[in-house]
C-alpha cells in the first residue's frame, strides 16, 4: 500500500480534491469515503466521476474530484457545516494501492464571524473601555482556531472536533459558551 497525494480545496462552499499521486496513468476502484462533524461513521460517495469537468480516472490530472452537500447523504443542509472533517481516498494503479487520509477543518461561518468581531472591534477602538468584552471574544475564537488546527497537525482529532464546536457556540451567539453544546 502506497500514500496517494491529494490537495483539499474549498470553492465556491464545495470541496475539490485534487489528484497529485505522481503517476500519471489511470486509476482504478476508485473509493472515496467522507466522514462529517458529528457522524460516527464514514460515508461512502458515489457518483463523483464521469461527467465532462468532473475528475476522470483516465485522465486523473485533468479536473479535481468535486465533492458538494448534495452528495452526502449525512449531510442535512444545503451547506457544509462547521466542523472536522475526514476524507478517505483509496485506488489502484496498476497492481499498487494507493490511499489518502486527511483531516481537514472547515470552519466558514466561525472565519466570519471572526471577521465581524475585529470589525466591530476595530470601530470601537476609540471607546476601549466597551470594548474590552469584544477583544476577549475575539483573541478567544482566534485561539481556538489555532488550537483547532494544530491539534489536527498533532492526529488530536477529537480534541479539534470539541474546539470547532466550541468555536460555533462563541460566534452563533449561543447560549452555552462551552464544548458540550448544552
Amino acid at each position: 500500500m502506497a500514500t496517494g497525494y491529494w490537495k483539499i480545496n474549498v470553492v465556491n462552499g464545495n470541496f475539490e480534491l485534487q489528484d497529485f499521486t505522481p503517476v500519471g496513468t489511470a486509476r482504478t476502484n476508485l473509493v472515496v469515503k467522507l466522514t462529517i462533524p458529528g457522524a460516527t461513521e464514514e460515508e461512502t460517495l458515489t457518483g463523483l466521476t464521469g461527467s465532462t469537468g468532473d475528475y476522470d480516472v483516465a485522465n486523473p490530472h485533468s479536473f479535481p474530484l468535486k465533492i458538494e452537500p448534495a452528495d452526502v447523504t449525512a449531510e442535512t443542509g444545503s451547506t457544509f457545516r462547521d466542523g472536522v472533517y475526514r476524507f478517505n481516498v483509496s485506488f489502484d494503479i496498476t497492481s499498487t494501492t494507493y490511499t489518502f487520509d486527511e483531516r481537514f477543518l472547515y470552519i466558514p461561518k466561525v472565519d466570519a464571524a471572526i471577521s465581524t468581531k475585529l470589525d466591530a472591534y476595530l470601530k470601537d477602538l476609540c471607546n476601549k473601555c466597551s470594548s474590552a468584552d469584544k477583544l476577549r471574544t475575539l483573541q478567544e475564537l482566534v485561539v481556538l482556531r489555532q488550537g483547532a488546527q494544530l491539534d489536527i497537525n498533532a492526529d488530536r482529532f477529537t480534541a479539534a472536533a470539541e474546539k470547532a464546536t466550541l468555536m460555533t457556540n462563541i460566534s452563533t451567539g449561543a447560549s452555552c459558551d462551552c464544548i458540550c453544546g448544552c
